[in-house]
């Protein structure tokens, strides 16, 4: 029927089932995609489960990988560091002795290739908590002046191997007493200064510490050098890991490239900022910029105390254990407390500690971790149980170890220890280890227990009205034989009249120990023996320390 012959309501059903035909036909091609949707949808969950397992399955993977590591970290790092303590310990035994110039020249070699070795295990090991986030920092009341003393025995054998100046500035009024991280700082100051050891030909390197005048607390620890300088595009790198800038025509300098990039991580982690300015052939600066706030006044006498190495005869009579399952490591602690009145006891592992302690008594315990029968921990917390039981009476328990990392040492800590030394150590960390918490009262002696050594005692401690009125008389005279004996010594050195040297340097030591002036002892001690081991450099900044240190009593 044509449309015209229609009546209106056929034309309008007519169009009503065209319209029904077109919805059906689009009603069937929306079923035709949500079919294929969901087939999308069931693919797209099957790849996400999959995606997922697969990622899952790779974080597992990475997990275990870094367990792997650290723990292959951790076992290297005492592998390497139990040797190396026995090394670094018979050097420097070795030393002291009498030497001629081909063997100290080889002893030097020796000396510094194993710092060089400690340094480049530290700043692998370093990294590789750095990379897991597992870096944390422990802020303490420290001393500056023992960083800057550690840092110049470190690094002035690599000065004199390359014949080069160091030097360390600072206002003598500074306040050294500090609270920070120690650790972290003297890491990344002997990073800093070996770099420019490195890339220093000739001239020096020059280390100056100064108060921050745009941030209270902040401390500007400078690092400054003569050697190749770095270009501008240099600097752009120069903090990232392992990257190293040489001369083109020069061989690529030893070393892990570790070290600035280590020393930017730490320094923007303590909340400090680190930057370089220089120039190609005109040396380089290194500014770290640090939030380090003095210490409150009561608190400094005791930081600076313990700062310096303590005289055997100022040091109290004490039975130590020593327990070490490797015989060289008995011989290195025996050799480097020979001198002072300590009588040690040895045993070579856990089971012949408590067997010790059930018979016989003693003040204190360096106890090793890993020992075969029984180990430290296991030894420690049988020992900690007998004490609450009443078997055995509480005792002082310092762990010895080649363990260097932060979770390691808290639980030693948790496991009952007072303390932990880790290796490799020097004859001065041990002595000041033992004194610490061995004398735990020795700031609060009364001054007629001291006779004449309240002196030096209680000047040394900023403490000179506690000096006895009779005592107090005999300052000037006492002060003024220090200085002549001082400028003798430096005539003698000046002339090479080394054994008049050593004589009046046996006087002085006679002087400060009768009258307790321990940190001269300890500096007097330092020089004859930097004097004997033919380091002349050293000794003339010894020199200028005895300076500071004299001036700084004259205005007490």
């Amino acid at each position: 029927m044509k449309t015209e012959d229609q009546t209106p309501q056929e034309r309008e059903l007519h169009a009503l089932h065209k319209q029904c035909a077109y919805l059906e036909r689009k009603i069937a091609r929306l079923r035709e995609q949500q079919i294929r949707q969901e087939n999308i949808d069931e693919i797209n969950r099957y790849i996400l489960k999959y995606t997922n397992e697969k990622l899952l399955q790779y974080h597992q993977k990475a997990q275990q990988e870094n367990i792997s590591k650290t723990d292959f970290l951790a076992n290297m790092s005492h592998e390497i560091r139990t040797p190396l303590n026995i090394i670094l310990g018979m050097a420097n035994l070795l030393a002291d002795t009498t030497l001629d110039k081909t063997q100290t020249q080889y002893l030097n070699s020796l000396r510094v290739t194993g710092r060089q070795l400690t340094e480049v295990l530290n700043n692998v090991l370093e990294f590789s908590r750095i990379d897991a986030g597992k870096t944390t920092f422990e802020p303490e009341p420290f001393s500056l002046e023992k960083i800057i003393n550690q840092l110049e025995a470190s690094i002035m054998p690599l000065c004199i191997q390359k014949k080069l100046h160091y030097s360390v500035l600072y206002d003598p009024l500074l306040i050294m007493e500090r609270i920070g991280d120690p650790l972290k700082i003297y890491q990344i100051l002997l990073n800093l200064t070996n770099n420019a050891v490195k890339f220093t030909a000739s001239g020096g390197i020059t280390l100056e510490v100064k108060e921050d005048s745009h941030i209270p607390g902040n401390l500007i620890l400078n690092v400054s050098d003569s050697g190749i300088g770095i270009s501008e595009e240099h600097q752009k790198v120069i903090f990232e890991r392992f990257t190293q800038v040489h001369d083109l025509f020069a061989r690529p300098q030893s070393g892990t490239g570790l070290g600035l990039a280590i020393s930017q991580k730490l320094t923007l982690a303590m909340g400090g900022q680190l930057t370089v300015e220089s120039q190609p052939g005109q040396g380089s600066v290194f500014t770290c910029s640090l939030p380090l706030p003095p210490v409150a006044t009561p608190e400094r006498n005791l930081i600076r105390l313990d700062s310096h190495c303590i005289m055997p005869e100022n040091f109290p009579p004490l039975r130590v254990l020593a327990v070490d399952d490797i015989k060289e490591n008995i011989e290195v602690i025996k050799v480097y407390l020979k001198d002072y009145p300590i009588r040690i006891e040895t045993a070579s592992n856990g089971q012949e500690v408590l067997e010790y302690l059930m018979k016989s008594a003693c003040d204190l315990i360096l106890m090793d971790i890993r020992m075969p029968v029984m180990d430290g921990i296991t030894a420690t917390k049988e020992i900690r149980k007998r004490e609450v039981q009443g078997i055995l009476r509480p005792q002082t328990i310092l762990a010895i170890t080649a363990h260097a990392f932060q979770e390691q040492k808290k639980k030693i800590l948790k496991a009952g220890f007072n303390g932990v030394l880790s290796k490799p150590f020097s004859k001065k960390d041990l002595i000041r280890y033992i004194y610490r918490f061995a004398t735990v009262d020795r700031i609060t002696q009364p001054a007629e227990k001291l006779g004449n050594k309240a002196i030096g005692f209680y000047l040394e401690q900023d403490k000179p009205e506690d000096i006895p009125q009779p005592l107090k008389e005999m300052l000037p005279v006492l002060l003024q034989t220090i200085n002549n004996d001082l400028n003798s010594m430096k005539m003698a050195l000046e002339k090479h009249e080394y054994p008049s040297l050593y004589a009046k340097a046996h006087s002085l030591q006679g002087v400060a120990g009768m009258f307790g002036f321990q940190e001269l002892g300890s500096l007097i001690l330092d020089l004859s023996q930097t004097v004997k081991a033919g380091n002349f450099i050293i000794a003339c900044e010894l020199f200028r320390a005895l300076d500071l240190y004299l001036h700084r009593l004259m205005k007490r």
